[in-house]
């Protein structure tokens, strides 16, 4: 493979969207989103960290002092992120779900039961220079804990952790582009 500086991406602005699992899902870095799909606003400058992981075991054998292979036992995946935004999409989507109630002067947000989880369809969308990216993902859940700082001298963020859930014989998530590096007959 030849050094190409143009590979090199930056990734200058996005957003992330989710909707209600089974919801139609694009299948190209372009194409509008289906309706159902909801932004979750403004992220902090840090962007997104995706994460894709895999547990591998050694299998030793008496005749070798190093392994003689690996066996993958477990893989995850997760979206890491900033909310900076406190609305009817944000707090419903960090804390795993939820109610927001409208009482005429004033709205109250109940959230989910502890045993309620919360999945919904994810797509991350981000742009390098005129290129378009698509990280499309059938199925999250909220994975890990809020914690924020109420203070005067700062923002008070909602950080938000989706966990990447499989479907047998569905790929867990699915990357698309219009960046030419992609080009096999390149």
């Amino acid at each position: 493979m030849a050094q190409d500086a143009d590979a090199v991406m930056i990734a200058g602005d996005g957003d992330i969207f989710t909707a209600p699992v089974g919801t139609a899902l694009p299948t190209n870095p372009t194409v509008a989103l289906d309706a159902a799909f909801i932004g979750a606003g403004y992220i902090s400058e840090d962007g997104v960290t995706f994460r894709d992981e895999k547990t591998k075991e050694p299998i030793n054998v008496w005749q070798s002092f190093y392994p003689v292979k690996y066996r993958v036992t477990e893989s995850n995946a997760e979206l890491e992120m900033i909310l900076k935004q406190w609305d009817l999409v944000t707090v419903p989507l960090a804390f795993g779900g939820g109610s927001i109630i409208d009482n005429t002067t004033y709205f109250e947000y109940s959230p989910p039961a502890p045993d309620v989880i919360d999945e919904r369809a994810c797509v991350l969308d981000w742009t390098y220079d005129t290129f378009a990216f698509r990280l499309v993902i059938p199925r999250t859940m909220v994975r890990g804990s809020i914690e924020t700082q109420l203070a005067r001298a700062s923002e008070s963020d909602l950080p938000l952790t989706l966990g990447i859930l499989g479907t047998p014989g569905v790929d867990p998530w699915t990357l698309y582009t219009s960046h030419p590096s992609f080009d096999p007959s390149a």
